[in-house]
Formats: C-alpha cells, structure tokens, sequence
C-alpha cells in the first residue's frame, strides 16, 4: 500500500499564497453561524498576530480559503499550521455532541482531531493570479448555494471587497475584525 501522500507547500516568506484546508473527515464542523464567527476571528487574528497580510477568506462548513501575503520572518505552511491550531483549540469546546460525532471515523488519526492533516497550496505570483483567486474566494459560498451574491455572505472577504476596505497593501483582517468582534 502506497503511503499517504501528504500535498508541497511552497508558499514561502514574503510570497502571496492560496490556501485550502478542510475538517477531518470532512465533517461540517464549521457549519453553525457561531463556530463561523470564531473561525473568521481566528483567521484575522492570527493574520494580524503573525504579520501576514490577509487579503480574503471563506469560512465554508467544512473547509476555508484564504489568500495571504506572508511575513518576513514566516512561510505559508508554519502560518497554515499555527492557524490550524489555534482555530482546533478554541473550535473543539464548543462543539456538540452532533457536531462532535461527525469526527468519529477518525478521531486521533495522526494526532488530528479537527482538521485535515494536510492542506492545499500554491504561491500567487501575479496581479491576474490574485484577482482570479480573490473572485473563486468570494464566489465559493454563490457556488454553494449559500448566498445569492457573494457581498451577502457573512462569513467572507467578499463584504470588505465590495465597500473598498480591502487593498492589496493593507488587507482586510482589521477591518473584518472589528465587525466580527461587535457583533460576536
């Protein structure tokens, strides 16, 4: 049997990146509108803790997206670990019980309990890039039947984008956490 084949991240210090990651078992563990809002605070925080320059996000029911300009001193799978972390440490103690059980088939696989042990990524190396990835962001809640129009759904990027709080040398993570803070 191959072994489990874990995906290249190579989204260094200082590059812009894309990153995928899902729940374990691809459990909809981010589904209730609360755990949303904690996932969207923790996404800002972090960006803002670490010095990565967040440009947008999703927070869907099972997995996020979210598009970042590295620090200097931090490569995207160090940030993508640590976010992954810190969101499974505040997440796990207010699931329920049903939210809990949908981890069941494996629980403890690898050390994991809330997310995936990989994650997907890619370095974002040009304007067209970003402006191709921003839209697929913001347009995946659309795609899923979540909002009619990306503006709409709360738990994205895609609000801050279309009221002009959002530039590509100052990011969206301060704003979007002021609005999460208020109403959470």
């Amino acid at each position: 049997m191959p072994a489990y084949k874990h995906y290249k991240n190579m989204v260094e210090a200082r590059a812009t990146g894309f990153f995928t990651t899902t729940c374990l078992d691809f459990n909809h563990a981010l589904a209730r509108p609360a755990i949303r809002d904690v996932m969207c605070i923790r996404l800002c925080d972090d960006s803002v803790y670490y010095g990565a320059l967040l440009h947008a996000f999703a927070v869907m029911s099972n997995h996020i997206h979210l598009i970042a300009t590295m620090p200097d001193d931090l490569d995207g799978s160090a940030f993508i670990k640590r976010i992954k972390e810190r969101s499974a440490k505040q997440i796990l103690p207010i699931l329920n019980e049903v939210e809990r059980s949908g981890f069941d088939g494996q629980r403890g696989l690898n050390q994991r309990k809330f997310w995936q042990v990989s994650f997907d990524s890619f370095p974002i190396e040009s304007q067209r890039a970003l402006l191709q990835k921003l839209e697929y962001v913001h347009n995946n809640p659309v795609e899923a039947g979540l909002c009619e129009r990306a503006k709409d759904y709360r738990w994205s990027s895609a609000q801050f984008h279309s009221q002009g709080l959002w530039g590509p040398d100052r990011g969206v993570a301060a704003v979007a956490l002021r609005l999460y803070r208020r109403t959470t």
